[in-house]
């Protein structure tokens, strides 16, 4: 069948609409998709910025909080306000050893003096809110670690719902009072073990096991001194070290913040440690002794540490839980 001319250009008018409306739904489809790209990104970005937004608005808000509390604290110092500054501590509050810690507010009240010097205050009067320093876990510094905060809830999240807010839990300030009550003690507890009293060793911590028949004492200088020794008293001998071991290695966790003594006697490794990370699981039996032998596992001259490794061992692990003790205290009844 021949078409005519006519037929002809309505077959070629019909192709091209077809050809138009093919590329009109193509294009409508594309300008589709894009459009929902388009908010899709939209919506990411919108949520990503509010939670930046949100992000910055809690930590100004929360160091709004800190500094609030850094400058209630330092206030109440600087106006020697005692039942003030009593309020913004955190119990109990640790003291040097051998010095007992303050344990409530009328205890930090009467021994305010010995804990905040004159000098002390008239140094916060000169300072400003920039000499604090924030480090994780630990909380809040002054300066060089002179005073110490922290909100024990940021530490606890699990266990403690309510903050009580930024705390007052360490101060290492010089004080001339406190330097005397620390000279006293050591005196005495020096005689106990029958140290000359020129003799600088003195008892810089000591613990109780469990059943009280252990006495383990670190004596050197100080509590970072290399020359220290982990003395190991029996309740038998009473303050007639079983053991006496030069410790070897001072370890600090910096994740929970505490110290490993590390000694070697015989073919035992002996590991005095901390087991309270960062006064987050304080308990009666904060503290740990750890005997372990060595890869020489002949038998140990030392017939004391034997008897105590197997005595303390479970399980083919020898730690001693321990409870922090005072000597000056033990010697009235060991």
């Amino acid at each position: 069948m021949i078409m005519s001319k006519s037929m002809i250009f309505k077959l070629h008018i019909l192709c091209i609409l077809l050809i138009l409306c093919v590329s009109c739904n193509k294009k409508q489809n594309t300008t589709n998709t894009e459009q929902s790209r388009l908010v899709i990104e939209y919506n990411l970005n919108t949520t990503a910025n509010d939670a930046l937004e949100q992000q910055k608005n809690m930590q100004e808000a929360e160091e709004r909080i800190l500094k609030y509390y850094v400058l209630d604290i330092v206030y109440s110092i600087i106006q020697n306000d005692k039942a003030s500054v009593a309020k913004l501590v955190e119990y109990p509050f640790p003291q040097p050893y051998p010095i007992k810690p303050i344990l409530n507010e009328q205890e930090f009240i009467l021994h305010y003096d010995r804990i905040i010097s004159p000098k002390l205050r008239n140094e916060l009067q000169n300072s400003t809110y920039e000499d604090w320093h924030q480090r994780s876990r630990r909380g809040v510094y002054y300066k060089n670690g002179e005073i110490w905060i922290r909100d024990k809830s940021l530490m606890e999240e699990e266990t403690i719902d309510i903050s009580e807010g930024y705390k007052l839990y360490a101060i290492n300030y010089p004080n001339y009072l406190q330097k005397a009550a620390l000279d006293s003690l050591r005196e005495i507890e020096q005689t106990i073990l029958g140290l000359e009293k020129n003799d600088s060793n003195a008892p810089q911590a000591c613990y109780l096991s469990k059943d009280s028949t252990l006495l383990i004492c670190l004596i050197g200088i100080a509590l970072q001194d290399t020359n220290m020794y982990i003395n190991i008293y029996q309740r038998e001998t009473a303050f007639v070290p079983q053991v006496s071991a030069k410790v070897s290695e001072i370890e600090d966790d910096n994740q929970c913040l505490n110290t490993y003594y590390t000694a070697l006697i015989d073919n035992f490794t002996l590991v005095l440690s901390d087991a309270d990370c960062c006064g987050r699981h304080i308990s009666e039996s904060s503290y740990m002794l750890s005997l372990s032998k060595t890869r020489n596992r002949s038998r140990s001259t030392n017939q004391f540490v034997n008897s105590i490794y197997h005595q303390y061992n479970t399980n083919h692990r020898c730690n001693i839980h321990l409870m922090p003790a005072y000597l000056h205290e033990v010697v009235k009844w060991w």
